[in-house]
């Protein structure tokens, strides 16, 4: 027991056994996020023949099996976590293989203890998005590259799986600087120059070549594939052209200030490594250039405007080699002490931050989305943000902070012709903007990240609350006075039912409470014999939990 405390490798592997085993815990209960809804929806969509763009989709050609897993795409989503779990332990795998070939083993152990133990990991690293997919495959190629230079194989192992990262997001073009200068420093310090060059030019032809095919071999399964020149240039210039970084400053401000171990050891490692450049032996600067240029991914953050709290479970696996590095570099006994603490500190900050995590469920999204294919067991369009009944046909923009920018710049009034042409019976209020009964008389537009007047009035006039945040296709009268005549207009059309105490007359046919009547698009009148409120709700008993639902929102962040 004495020789296991004094051993600090054995501590940081406990508390890198520990995190994973917490982690796995967070794939079951953590919130999902509504990108993580967004990624399902491309599954389903490209199962449907729907999905149009080939780049930063390919992903879907591994998870086309979720929808068997259950009808509920909270389970789905569950189910994608965990092959990204495998992938998070797998770049683990990979920062402590390439950390060892510049290092120790407890240097190495500490490098992956400080990347799955930072804040916005512990959060992120498991979620269902392409960041950490492509993360996998990244650190894999820089494993084949680094740790196997001079092997063929292995040079067209690390360009495949550049090229399938690439395809997995475009955002993989941060990491070929880095890339880049590991082959290029291999070919100078090598003894082979020949060899080597041949390992880097197959390693580029790999890549470039893998790249087309799977693009081709992706494209070939669209059924009406879109321009991918047209993708990245709608994409990159809001990523790359747009210079606001207020949300990215805000984001790195929480990263620096709950993760200063991280940092300093990062900031040590570089120092070490950029001091061995100028004054080391020739295969020693080599290895001080490539373990500096893990460092380059950094300066992606004053490109990349869109480095969201995600982003940095994709841009710090590189530089948790740093971070091994720095506490390798730390000698003498209470050097020693101070890198022992460190790694205590990283181990009690995972633990704070996942007991921070845990508390936010999954448990009512899940209730939400029974709830909605118990009312509506077949597939209906509907309005939401982020696609969140995947399986279903969603007919509006996604309501993140970038579509809505689109929506205004366009400056097209959208509603009325959804709900005309796509007849959506149902609205998840899962976004602020479309808690219709909520709102206040003021509240639409770019100042408060709303619709226009015009598209938030075409709603609230026509969905009413039908249980939590599930808003039907409905109509609410408010009659002050006996024997009142009013014209409404229907947009979604199908069989309504009254909600009422007394009898209403629609459109000269007397219906009763509870009763229902099949009201097509266009005007209609109601005519009552006493004043009071008369409700015509879509559908016939519609399914509600007998419950209260509980009063918060569906998301509350990242």
């Amino acid at each position: 027991m004495a020789d296991w405390i004094q051993k600090p490798k054995y501590i940081l592997g406990a508390f890198i056994v520990l995190c994973f085993v917490l982690r796995l815990n967070l794939i079951f209960v953590y919130e999902i996020n509504w990108d993580e809804f967004l990624n399902l929806s491309m599954v389903h969509d490209f199962l449907r023949g729907d999905l149009r763009e080939p780049l930063q989709t390919i992903f879907i050609q591994a998870f086309r099996w979720l929808p068997s897993i259950s009808a509920n795409e909270v389970d789905q989503i569950i189910a994608g976590r965990m092959i990204v779990y495998l992938m998070g332990v797998g770049t683990a795998l990979f920062i402590y293989l390439v950390s060892r070939r510049y290092m120790g083993i407890t240097a190495a152990l500490f490098a992956v203890l400080s990347y799955i133990s930072f804040s916005l990991v512990i959060r992120q690293g498991m979620s269902f998005r392409t960041d950490p997919m492509a993360t996998f495959l990244l650190m894999g190629a820089i494993w084949a590259l680094v740790c196997h230079s001079g092997r063929l194989g292995f040079a067209i192992l690390g360009g495949f799986l550049i090229a399938l990262a690439g395809m997995v997001t475009i955002k993989s073009i941060f990491y070929v600087p880095a890339i880049g200068i590991i082959l290029l420093t291999q070919i100078y310090f090598s003894e082979n120059r020949m060899l080597t060059f041949a390992f880097a030019s197959i390693a580029t032809i790999a890549a470039l070549v893998s790249f087309a095919v799977l693009y081709l071999f992706h494209q070939s399964t669209l059924s009406d594939p879109a321009s991918a020149l047209a993708f990245l240039d709608r994409t990159t210039g809001k990523t790359l052209g747009e210079r606001d970084f207020s949300a990215a400053q805000r984001t790195f401000s929480t990263g620096l200030v709950y993760n200063l171990v991280f940092w300093v050891a990062a900031a040590i490692g570089l120092f070490e490594a950029i001091k061995k450049i100028g004054a080391g032996p020739g295969a020693a600067r080599g290895d001080a250039i490539i373990t500096a240029s893990l460092a380059l991914i950094l300066l992606s953050l004053f490109l990349y405007t869109e480095s969201y709290v995600y982003y940095y479970t994709f841009m710090l696996a590189p530089v948790a080699v740093l971070c091994g590095l720095g506490f390798a570099s730390l000698s003498g006994k209470s050097a020693r002490k101070i890198g022992f603490v460190a790694g205590i500190l990283l181990g009690v900050g995972f633990l704070g931050q996942y007991v921070q995590a845990v508390g936010r469920t999954n448990h009512f999204q899940h209730e939400i989305v029974e709830v909605v294919h118990r009312a509506f067991p077949e597939p209906v369009p509907y309005i939401d943000r982020a696609s969140m009944i995947s399986s279903y046909p969603k007919k509006s923009i996604f309501m993140s902070s970038w579509g809505m920018a689109d929506y205004y710049a366009k400056d097209e009034r959208i509603m009325r012709g959804i709900l005309e042409g796509d007849q959506p019976p149902f609205l998840i209020a899962n976004r602020r903007m479309l808690a219709l009964d909520r709102l206040e008389e003021d509240e639409f537009g770019p100042e408060h990240l709303g619709f226009f007047r015009e598209d938030r009035d075409i709603l609230q006039d026509n969905y009413i609350r039908h249980w939590g945040p599930i808003f039907v296709a409905g109509k609410r009268f408010v009659l002050d006075r006996d024997a009142a005549s009013k014209t409404f207009e229907i947009l979604v059309a199908g069989e309504y039912q009254l909600q009422s105490v007394e009898n209403v007359v629609i459109d000269g046919q007397i219906l009763e409470p509870g009763g229902t009547l099949d009201l097509a698009q266009g005007a209609h009148q109601i005519t009552v014999g006493k004043a009071g409120e008369y409700v015509l709700r879509w559908g016939h008993n519609l399914y509600k939990p007998s419950g209260k639902s509980p009063d918060k929102p569906v998301f509350t962040d990242f």
